[in-house]
């Protein structure tokens, strides 16, 4: 479990709560881009469009028919977003985030960003940062192994290994193969892609919250 108590009693400045979260990769779907909320939290990403799922005949999607074209254009832009940050960057991790993300809890925050970081396990991969679920009990709001019914995309971390494993798995050259590694019989929802490549290192922390869900459950 992540212990933060120790900051309890600190007032925090907003720049030194998010400062080094970066960098952020904002999926952006109807070219909706919430630069006010952006701006109040000095966060400046790189934006990603919105993959056109019109035209799908270059990619093989399994369930394709069990799928709608949102919940197919979300799995591929956010594979676009992971790949343009694993080609074109340095970085050891990298914040993916969509656009009905609330990121008002940050004025809540006994804590800095930093301070999340060097309290991770030390074998993380990747770590779901909101979560969608009916019945949430306590455990669900502190740091742990991510569960089956851990729903949300809206926004999460992974760290280099990871997103190679992520590329090598489901992207060949701008082709995307959305076929769930070694459990063929899932519906390749973005979760189920992002998040199933290892049992063992993916963790949820659910720090932030989403405006509007009602496009985003499967």
């Amino acid at each position: 479990q992540l212990i933060l108590n120790n900051f309890n009693d600190i007032k925090i400045s907003i720049n030194d709560k998010v400062k080094n979260f970066n960098p952020v990769y904002y999926i952006s779907y109807n070219d909706f881009i919430d630069y006010d909320q952006l701006n109040k939290y000095n966060i400046n990403p790189k934006i990603i469009k919105s993959y056109n799922n019109e035209n799908n005949e270059n990619n093989e999607i399994s369930f394709a028919n069990q799928m709608n074209n949102k919940q197919i254009s979300t799995v591929i832009s956010h594979l676009k977003g992971i790949k343009d940050w694993y080609y074109n960057s340095t970085t050891p991790y990298a914040i993916f985030m969509e656009d009905n993300i609330n990121l008002d809890s940050i004025n809540y925050w006994n804590f800095k960003w930093d301070d999340i970081i060097s309290n991770l396990p030390n074998n993380w991969k990747a770590v779901q940062l909101s979560i969608i679920k009916d019945n949430i009990i306590p455990s669900d709001i502190t740091l742990h192994l991510r569960k089956w019914d851990d729903w949300s995309s809206g926004i999460y971390i992974l760290n280099r290994e990871y997103a190679k494993n992520i590329i090598d798995t489901y992207c060949v050259n701008d082709k995307y193969i959305l076929t769930v590694k070694n459990q063929q019989n899932l519906i390749p929802f973005i979760e189920n892609i992002l998040f199933l490549l290892d049992k063992f290192n993916i963790y949820t922390l659910p720090l932030f919250s989403q405006n509007d869900i009602s496009n985003n459950i499967p």
